[in-house]
């Protein structure tokens, strides 16, 4: 009875403890001033407060010691954090270190959950930033993308914003011990979402040649959202904001006690504290009248200036940081000292123009409302100042005549500790150089800097650096012992030089860029190419093979890597001058021309995930051989002798890239390219020789109208195969008409293509599709215009 009657009386002291912190929450929000709120709201201009920080608060309960009767004690903290930072440090299940105690964030408050706009719902997108509150209407995408996730169930979901936080621990397990600094760090999924206010704009200046820019907005919402832990494991997973594999219950909380995790895996866990009415209740897997499924955000509305990053330069993230802590420098020479009310943060800007994001850094006011220091940096001349004093402060740094490339007084931050292996001081400050160097070349663009980013020129170059390095990239992981990719300087320019290895064989090639081609060349028209790629040499089972005939009569590649907006838009239609000229190269009968476009670099670096039928089919273009589609096709082809030789690993390719590869890994006269392209081909029919015409009607089929194949066309005698099957291939109706027929006796392609050079633009998927036809079939077709 003792012993019942002291837990019975503990029970109480930590009931009324608990209710007593609460009350005390309650009091400091009621003594928060109305001017205070409508600041941190950003109806009012702040120029002396910072944003409204978070509280934990915190309790150290002690353990009664052996052989004492003495009532243990407890201690009470309260600790309050700037919400930029307490939305990673005070999130549940982090720990805090303070006072010589380690607390475990376990809770969140929840006495005000039933006041307005603490729990707030809010659709997303999984494409982009954008982020509203719920919505009722049945809008089907994304406001600002026009991706279709926008209309899904999963991507509504309760946001909390983060005021207060709980913590109950013991002093034997919360106590730091000095003899050891090892500290838990948690890692969590953070996603930001900018909204731009388009009334709040005060204009733009820009470089068109590197491109890049700044714009100052007067007021910018920005969310910051902690969507859990990034170790935490669910099935129920979504993607927002590209942020993949998100479980959807973000931090499960009881709406009566608070206490909250993102980790629903931990053993013997209790989702209640001992006082709570719900205690016997736990989590089922989804929410209902005692748990909460919640994601934590914090919000600020102040100004910002966005840099318009010169993006062909940027093949990583860790150039991105770099430039960032270059920016970072030259603010703090500028500013004669550290302006900490000022933060940077990466920035993705979906672009309607081209279906691609804009990489921007934003500089932000910590301080709500801003005050003003934003507005005097926008302007050419001192922006110029500040990246002027950020490349002196680069290039002048001692530690280059240290042996060293970075230290922490040029480019190394406490934000990219983790990566300082992939920056490099030299990089930063040739980086640099080329904006100080074109400083005199600022132009005002009034309507902001979408009509910079929107001329298609940064596509057109970000595509030649992702196009080395995803090939680099390739070759790396097929081959990591024999890797063979490498730079060299050439006339002063950098080419590059690598080996692809096929079974026995192996072949050595060069890229040179931006490459000149014309009548000395035997193409009848001038034209410069992205890259062009030529075999220098051969080699089987390593050793060389001298044979000069064998490695001149490979043809050599031109590379065109074409962006939409600057290829085929109603501004820029390039399209029929770009076909001229790839049709005179494959005259030239010694070159072959090969059209990337942007969707086939982001197919081939795709990743396909397990059980992932989306994954999958991302990564397939509009030529991929469906085994299941053209099962029909398939059976018969694997009956005809020839289907033993001319089999190749071209049938199993997904997009024009893989395609390039191969014909990279096989480019022999003798290795039948052609035929095993015909093979390929031919094998998209759902029947078998249907449609088909006989071998003496098929020069008219390919010359006539305007029109598409008759899908009910038979070949009258199939005996011997002497007839041609048409395969089916992606229609681009109204622009252009190809039509492809192969002989099903030897594989023998024929083609036409015909083009409407009336139309003004093209559908973006037809134009894309062309090219993935016309890389395989141009040496075989006819030419023609309407």
């Amino acid at each position: 009875m003792q012993q019942l009657n002291y837990y019975l009386m503990m029970k109480n002291v930590r009931v009324e403890s608990e209710k007593k912190a609460l009350w005390g929450l309650k009091r400091l929000l009621d003594k928060r001033s109305i001017l205070e709120h409508l600041t941190n709201v950003g109806l009012l201009p702040n120029y002396a407060f910072p944003e409204t920080g978070v509280t934990l608060n915190a309790w150290v309960k002690s353990n009664k010691a052996k052989a004492s009767d003495n009532i243990p004690t407890d201690k009470q903290f309260e600790i309050v954090r700037s919400s930029k930072s307490a939305i990673r440090e005070f999130a549940p299940d982090n720990h805090f270190y303070s006072q010589g105690f380690k607390f475990a964030i376990s809770g969140l408050n929840t006495y005000d959950w039933k006041d307005v706009g603490t729990l707030q719902v809010k659709r997303f997108c999984s494409n982009c930033d954008h982020i509203a509150d719920k919505i009722t209407s049945s809008q089907p995408y994304c406001p600002k993308c026009g991706d279709a996730s926008w209309a899904s169930d999963k991507n509504q979901h309760v946001f909390l914003k983060l005021s207060g936080v709980k913590s109950v621990n013991f002093r034997d397990k919360s106590t730091l011990d000095d003899s050891s600094d090892d500290r838990d760090s948690n890692h969590y999924c953070i996603s930001r979402h900018l909204k731009f206010d388009s009334k709040s704009f005060q204009g733009a200046w820009g470089m068109k040649e590197i491109p890049f820019g700044i714009e100052y907005v007067k007021n910018v919402d920005i969310l910051e959202v902690n969507l859990g832990l990034s170790s935490a494991v669910n099935a129920n997973k979504i993607t927002i904001n590209q942020h993949e594999d998100v479980p959807y219950h973000g931090f499960v909380t009881c709406k009566h006690c608070g206490k909250s995790t993102s980790k629903l895996n931990q053993r013997d866990y209790k989702f209640h504290y001992g006082y709570c009415k719900h205690k016997d209740r736990d989590y089922i897997g989804h929410k209902d009248e005692v748990f909460e499924e919640v994601y934590l955000f914090r919000e600020i509305k102040t100004e910002a200036l966005k840099v318009l990053l010169p993006v062909q330069e940027f093949e990583s993230d860790a150039t991105v940081n770099m430039f960032k802590a270059g920016l970072e420098l030259g603010l703090k020479k500028y500013y004669k000292g550290n302006p900490q009310h000022l933060s940077i943060i990466n920035y993705s800007e979906f672009n309607t123009k081209n279906s691609r994001f804009d990489k921007y850094l934003v500089l932000y006011d910590n301080i709500p409302g801003g005050t003003g220091y934003l507005e005097k940096l926008f302007g050419p001349e001192e922006f110029t100042t500040v990246i002027s004093q950020a490349y002196e402060a680069i290039k002048n740094c001692s530690c280059k005549d240290k042996g060293k490339d970075g230290c922490y007084r040029c480019i190394y931050t406490y934000s990219n500790q983790f990566i300082q292996d992939e920056l490099s001081r030299a990089k930063a400050e040739v980086l640099f150089k080329k904006i100080v160097d074109k400083s005199d070349a600022w132009e005002t663009y009034t309507t902001g800097l979408g009509a910079l980013t929107s001329n298609g020129q940064i596509e057109e170059s970000e595509l030649e650096e992702r196009f080395i390095r995803s090939l680099r990239n390739y070759l790396l992981s097929q081959n990591k012992t024999d890797f063979k990719f490498e730079d060299f300087i050439e006339n002063g320019i950098v080419n590059y030089k690598f080996k692809i290895t096929s079974g026995e064989d192996s072949f050595c090639y060069v890229i040179r860029p931006q490459y000149e081609l014309g009548p000395s060349d035997g193409v009848k028209y001038n034209t410069r190419s992205d890259f062009y790629i030529s075999l220098t040499g051969i080699e089987k089972n390593g050793e060389p093979i001298l044979d000069e005939s064998l490695v001149s009569s490979v043809k050599g590649i031109a590379i065109y890597l074409d962006g939409y907006t600057y290829h085929a838009t109603e501004e820029n239609c390039r399209f029929f001058d770009d076909l001229k000229k790839r049709i005179a190269i494959a005259g030239s009968n010694e070159i072959i021309s090969w059209s990337l476009t942007w969707s086939d670099i982001e197919k081939f670096d795709a990743v396909e995930k397990e059980n992932d039928t989306q994954s999958k089919e991302f990564k397939r273009d509009s030529l991929y051989v469906d085994k299941v589609k053209y099962l029909q096709s398939l059976t018969v082809y694997k009956t005809i002798p020839y289907w033993n030789v001319y089999k190749s690993a071209l049938i199993e390719s997904k997009n024009s890239l893989e395609r390039l590869i191969w014909l990279l890994s096989n480019p022999l006269f003798e290795q039948a390219q052609n035929k095993k392209i015909a093979l390929m081909l031919s094998l998209r029919q759902l029947q078998f020789g249907v449609p088909s015409v006989d071998e003496s009607q098929i020069d008219d089929v390919l010359s006539g109208t305007f029109s598409l194949i008759d899908n009910n066309l038979t070949a009258a005698d199939k005996s011997k195969g002497q007839f041609y099957v048409f395969p089916i291939i992606p229609d681009i109706p109204a622009v252009a008409e190809i039509k492809v027929a192969i002989r099903l006796s030897d594989l023998n392609i024929k083609a036409g293509i015909k083009v409407n050079e009336k139309i003004a633009s093209l559908d973006k998927e037809y134009w894309e599709g062309f090219w993935q036809v016309f890389n395989l079939i141009q040496e075989n077709c006819n030419f023609s215009v309407l």
